[in-house]
């Protein structure tokens, strides 16, 4: 809101013939010649009929022949000053005062120098005026004057001082009691500006103190009745400038458009060259709320074209600016708006935020970012468009997580207000904080189980806190290309490596009635054959397989396991794992048979014949996953039950006893000779006999694990890998729930922290600085006891005792410089008092952030160890403002007291004439108001240190909230355990 022009601030002529005819009787001058009396009569008659011309030729005249009087001056100021010719009143009102001075001279040579805007010179003039003993009856005009020059100046906390005694001494002055409440309005005083134009001397201003009520109304809120005052104020002059602005301004605020454009195009053919830039911002305001954005946009720049210091215009011209895309231009007007300056915080939030909004949209985040940091900070309690675009900065700069913090926070400050944008906001910032999941219907086959593994190993890798998951995914994933693995299980003896050598058709493993087996072998598919044994230690040595049988016997504690490698085609789709048997004679053996019927993708379970199934291996089979699909028990050595064609009702048996028992987990159960099989199979071809090859029961088993194991392996794999996949993600999302509680606890802590300070906060400022302002006067005290000891030393009799005690002036410097030193160590010692307390607080508050750190994945632990270490560099700083704010202001005062006074103070203990009350009480005199320094700003320091503690208290439960959001949302992989567990 613009302050309109007064004319008793502007012109104080208004007011000038009444003075004129109180201030007549200043004019005599005791021992005039006769004829500088007569001519000087003459010109006052010349005066009185306003033919200023005539009194000055006598006036000039009677100066050439009497230059001395300081009446002639005064009368030749007087005419100038009538003709409004300042400059010249000014120079005879300063000679006039170099020849006399007198109280009227002061005030027109103030009134000259505030006509030419020199309002320095005028409070000198007014000021000297009022210290004259004649100023008794220009003590209203002097201080109305001063009033003026003050507010002119800015000055309205001085201007309101001496208005108040102007309205004192004439409290029937109207437009000193209306200038008084406009000097309030600007000190924001608006209660006492009201009753101010509520008492009589201001009923009588008219228009001038409607149109006041009108802006103190305005500047409370209250737009409705600024509105009406500016009324009645058209009701005396229906054009006034001032009253047809001020209702067009209220009624924009009260968003009567129409009303407000018709009074602005009223004004603007009203206005001189000096109200246009306001009127062009107000119609620029009026269109911009009717969403005449073009038309807004002429009006801005017409007034920034009068007057480029116009920062409502640059406000109203960046938003527009902004909204059409044009944000370097934008950025120019708001920038304007800062480097303006002003005392309007409201446009400078509103400079500020757009000035971050153009950055953001120039895709400056960095600038974006600081400037909302600045708006934060200067607010109160944050508004919802800092926080909103707070958001958008964070989301733009990737961090969706303190996107989601700010736009919540936003849409709580917006209240019961909806921010629909806020909110859409925080629902795309949701979604960028949750992992792009792009998942299949089902996992029904192998491509779709790679394709939630691959988003998986992205998943992983997205974030430090989840990668050590990866092995397991890349391990899948390798699992799904890799050929079938086929365990072949059992307890010691069960022909399980004669069935592997079997199906490749010759004798690769060892066999033999001991438990050679004692390492799991991997029979692979390869150009040669060879084998690979694969010791402890990770040494790998390749041998033929005769040696590796040997090996396998001398060196079995130092082998990890082998590996087979066979040229036979069926191996290019099906890798085979011997196992160690269940009945082995070593735990080891056994923990390796278990750990194969997890991880391998089929199971060939052999078994004895004459040993059929135990209830602790029908267990077993119970406990392995998707049997249904991937398990086969093979009941060897069928030639022990007697041939062929006798042991039928036998085998029958057995299978039945395995079926009624493990049906529904297996895929099959196969009776066999494993070792018939193999001599058929190894046999040359011309002693092959198929049908004796049938009879083994091998040809059987082989034709199914072809075509229901080998040929689906892919289904197998997948229904293995889903199994795994589900594990996986179990064990993820127990991670991500413990996560989550882990920040959750962490964020408790440090809310415990803030509250540990809150309470500090509370009391301690000012408890310490009152403790230690008493410790300081304590100590002062001990220092005046020994100065005055070294007083009494200084004041001994010396040689007779006639001799005058004095204090030489060695003595006093010494003492004085004594007491500076000693003055200067206990307020150093008090430094330090408060700097070991400080220390103090940052020792407990690291104490307590730091379990939280070192409970924090190590990335997170760093990032909060950086928040700590900024925190001490605050507080670093802060130690370095104790001594100039606190001490050095203390040590300061100290000094120049001392300087100034402590001679004399000495000086007055020598002629005491004896020591005690005196002397303490003209040592005191030198000291600086400890207590009361202390306990203000000492306790402000105080305050700022909690600030700052406070501030890092609030920034990591900030940080912690944000990792457990991230937690909560980033790590969520619940989409991918219900796909698994379907």
């Amino acid at each position: 809101m613009g302050v309109p022009n007064n004319p008793n601030v502007n012109n104080p002529m208004s007011f000038l013939d009444k003075l004129s005819e109180r201030v007549g009787g200043f004019l005599d001058e005791v021992f005039l010649p006769e004829d500088v009396a007569h001519a000087l009569h003459k010109a006052s008659q010349a005066m009185q009929r306003e033919d200023y011309d005539a009194a000055l030729r006598i006036l000039y005249r009677t100066h050439a022949e009497h230059p001395d009087f300081h009446r002639t001056h005064h009368m030749i100021g007087m005419c100038h000053f009538h003709q409004e010719k300042f400059d010249e009143a000014l120079s005879a009102f300063d000679r006039a005062v170099e020849q006399r001075e007198e109280a009227v001279s002061h005030l027109y040579a103030g009134l000259s120098a505030e006509q030419l805007g020199n309002a320095h010179e005028a409070q000198v003039h007014f000021r000297r005026g009022l210290e004259l003993s004649d100023a008794a009856e220009l003590e209203f005009d002097l201080l109305f004057g001063l009033g003026r020059v003050y507010l002119a100046q800015g000055r309205a906390d001085k201007a309101v001082r001496e208005l108040k005694k102007a309205v004192k001494a004439r409290p029937d002055q109207s437009e000193a009691t209306v200038l008084l409440a406009r000097a309030l309005l600007q000190r924001s005083k608006l209660d006492e500006a009201r009753k101010v134009l509520e008492r009589p001397g201001a009923r009588s201003a008219g228009q001038p103190a409607l149109i006041l009520r009108g802006e103190i109304e305005e500047a409370r809120g209250h737009h409705g009745q600024a509105r009406e005052a500016y009324d009645k104020a058209l009701e005396w002059e229906p054009n006034h400038l001032i009253a047809l602005i001020g209702v067009a301004r209220t009624s924009l605020a009260l968003g009567d458009h129409r009303r407000a454009n018709e009074c602005s195009l009223r004004a603007l053919e009203e206005a001189d060259e000096e109200q246009l830039p306001e009127i062009h911002t107000l119609l620029g305001r009026v269109n911009e709320a009717v969403e005449n954005r073009q038309r807004a946009l002429e009006c801005y720049r017409n007034a920034l074209h009068l007057d480029a210091r116009r920062p409502q215009a640059h406000l109203g011209a960046g938003r527009i600016l902004l909204e059409r895309g044009d944000a370097e231009t934008a950025r120019e007007h708001f920038q304007g708006v800062l480097e303006m300056g002003g005392d309007d915080p409201t446009m400078r939030r509103e400079a500020l935020v757009g000035f971050a909004k153009a950055n953001l949209a120039g895709g400056d985040l960095a600038g974006a970012r600081r400037l909302i940091d600045e708006v934060l900070q200067e607010q109160d309690k944050p508004s919802p468009e800092a926080l909103h675009l707070l958001g958008q900065v964070a989301l733009e700069s990737g961090d969706p997580a303190e996107a989601v913090v700010a736009f919540e926070e936003a849409v709580r400050a917006a209240g019961e207000r909806r921010v629909d944008a806020v909110e859409a906001d925080l629902r795309r910032a949701l979604g960028e904080l949750t992992f792009d999941w792009e998942l299949p219907e089902r996992l029904d086959d192998s491509t779709d189980v790679v394709e939630v593994l691959r988003q998986l190993r992205d998943f992983v890798a997205s974030d430090p806190r989840i990668d050590h998951f990866s092995a397991r995914v890349q391990q899948m994933l390798a699992t799904l290309n890799s050929p079938l693995s086929v365990a072949i299980v059992g307890e010691f003896n069960a022909g399980k490596s004669t069935l592997l050598n079997a199906l490749i058709g010759e004798e690769v493993v060892p066999m033999g009635v001991l438990p050679t087996t004692a390492h799991t072998c991997f029979i692979q598919y390869g150009p040669r054959k060879s084998a690979r044994v694969v010791r402890k230690d990770g040494e790998v040595t390749e041998v033929n397989l005769e040696e590796a049988k040997r090996q396998m016997k001398t060196d079995a504690d130092d082998i990890d396991h082998l590996e087979y490698v066979y040229p036979h085609p069926d191996l290019r789709s099906v890798e085979f794992w011997d196992t160690p048997g269940f009945n082995a004679l070593e735990d080891a053996h056994e923990e390796t048979a278990s750990r194969a019927l997890e991880e391998a993708e089929a199971i060939l379970w052999v078994l004895d014949a004459n040993q059929a199934l135990s209830h602790s291996e029908f267990e077993q089979i119970e406990k392995v996953p998707n049997g249904r699909e991937r398990l086969l028990v093979l009941l060897n050595k069928i030639d022990r039950l007697g041939p062929a064609d006798s042991r039928g009702p036998q085998v029958e048996e057995l299978v039945d006893y395995v079926e009624e028992n493990a049906s529904a987990r297996i895929a099959g159960c196969f009776p066999m000779t494993a070792k018939e099989a193999l001599a058929h199979r190894t046999a040359p071809e011309d002693e092959a006999d198929a049908e004796a090859l049938a009879d083994t029961g091998f040809e059987a088993f082989r034709d199914f694990l072809e075509s229901r194991i080998i040929e689906r392996s892919g289904r197998i794999k997948t229904l293995e890998i889903a199994r795994q996949l589900h594990d996986l993600v179990g064990d993820m999302t127990e991670f991500q729930r413990a996560l989550v509680d882990k920040y959750d606890q962490l964020g408790g802590e440090a809310a415990s922290l803030r509250g540990w300070l809150d309470e500090l906060a509370d009391e301690r400022p000012e408890k310490h600085a009152k403790k230690e302002a008493r410790a300081l006067e304590d100590r002062f005290d001990f220092v005046l006891t020994g100065i005055e000891r070294e007083i009494r030393e200084a004041l001994k009799s010396r040689g007779t005792w006639l001799t005058r005690k004095v204090l030489s002036e060695e003595d006093q410097t010494f003492i004085l410089d004594l007491l500076s030193e000693r003055l200067d160590d206990v307020l150093n010692r008090s430094r330090q008092t408060i700097l070991a307390d400080v220390d103090e607080l940052e020792g407990a508050v690291a104490q307590r952030v730091g379990p939280i750190i070192q409970s924090l994945p190590l990335g997170d632990a760093r990032a909060m160890n950086r928040r700590l270490e900024g925190f001490f560099d605050e507080t670093r700083m802060l130690k370095l403002l104790l001594e100039e704010r606190v001490y050095g202001q203390l040590r300061a005062r100290a000094t120049g007291q001392i300087e100034a006074a402590g001679q004399r103070a000495l000086e007055e203990i020598r002629n005491s004439g004896q020591e005690g009350p005196a002397w303490r009480a003209a040592l005191r005199r030198l000291l600086p108001d400890t207590r009361g320094h202390l306990n203000r700003e000492l306790a402000a320091w105080y305050e700022e240190f909690f600030l700052a503690a406070c501030r890092f208290s609030d920034r990591v439960q900030r940080d912690l909230h944000l990792l457990k959001l991230e937690a909560e949302h980033h790590f969520d992989v619940s989409a991918v355990l219900q796909l698994a567990s379907d």
